[in-house]
């Protein structure tokens, strides 16, 4: 049990070994309509801490209140990022 019972955990997080609830549309700008879209990347974020790091930072700082509002990946078909 995570102590967030019902609540959706962050997949960058998670990958980064921390437990911390999903801030959807709260003010994640990897978060379009109802899911994220950088979802579709954690098997490459597990393997890779670098991704997770730099996706962590992307995030907080398009999270800051001047960016608020740019989705910048939400053109990208949602779950379809994955690199082969």
């Amino acid at each position: 049990m995570n102590g967030l019972t019902g609540t959706h955990l962050c997949d960058l997080q998670v990958s980064a070994g921390r437990v911390e609830a999903c801030p959807e549309a709260g003010c994640c700008p990897f978060w379009d309509e109802s899911e994220c879209v950088v979802a579709g990347l954690r098997p490459d974020v597990e393997r890779d801490p670098e991704l997770t790091q730099l996706l962590l930072s992307l995030r907080a700082r398009l999270a800051r209140p001047e960016h608020r509002g740019w989705a910048p990946l939400r053109l990208l078909p949602p779950r379809r990022l994955t690199i082969d």
